[in-house]
């Protein structure tokens, strides 16, 4: 059985909504993602036709829909070309009215030519989150360093004393104790 190119790419968009929605069950912080298909992309190259999807979360629940705007203006989409990868400036969210940044990326295929563009929406109070629980982690590591440096320079300390002490003492004549005679 041959299945035709329209098939093939019906396919492929219920795959990427799946794996979306997959992603936004998994990643609590996140409250939207969009994928948008370059223009011609969907059609095998041909003409102008866009296919973008967006999922978000209104009243704790999943909404997917197709794209109702041509996303290929939107910053998350446009930057993502100019950059690899690439977070928005604040913005307020169309859907659930909340402060937050995109993060986009460039989806490639098997040659390396972007075919699509895939933004998350993170709120900025789940970002403010992540980067205090980075320092934090930063903090403990440095401090677990810094007390091991110390407990190394402690050490140090002690077996220069000891052996300044024994080097003194071997001045003086003195025997050290392994060395004298047992009775």
């Amino acid at each position: 059985m041959k299945i035709n190119n329209h098939t093939k790419l019906s396919i492929v968009v219920i795959v990427v909504a799946a794996l979306l929605r997959q992603l936004m069950t998994r990643q609590p912080q996140i409250v939207g993602v969009s994928f948008g298909f370059v223009p011609g992309y969907i059609h095998g190259g041909q003409g102008d036709s866009k296919y973008g999807i967006c999922i978000y979360e209104k009243d704790d629940k999943l909404i997917e829909r197709p794209f109702d705007v041509d996303y290929i203006g939107r910053p998350w989409y446009v930057q993502a070309f100019h950059v690899a990868d690439n977070w928005t400036p604040p913005y307020e969210g169309r859907f659930n009215y909340v402060l937050m940044s995109s993060y986009s990326q460039q989806v490639r295929d098997k040659q390396g030519q972007v075919i699509a563009v895939l933004a998350v929406d993170v709120p900025l109070r789940e970002l403010s989150q992540m980067a205090a629980q980075f320092y934090e982690n930063q903090r403990h590591a440095v401090l677990y360093h810094v007390l091991l440096h110390l407990l190394g320079l402690l050490l140090l300390a002690f077996i220069v004393f000891r052996s300044v002490a024994h080097l003194r003492r071997l001045q003086a004549g003195v025997k050290p104790l392994y060395l004298r005679a047992r009775k």
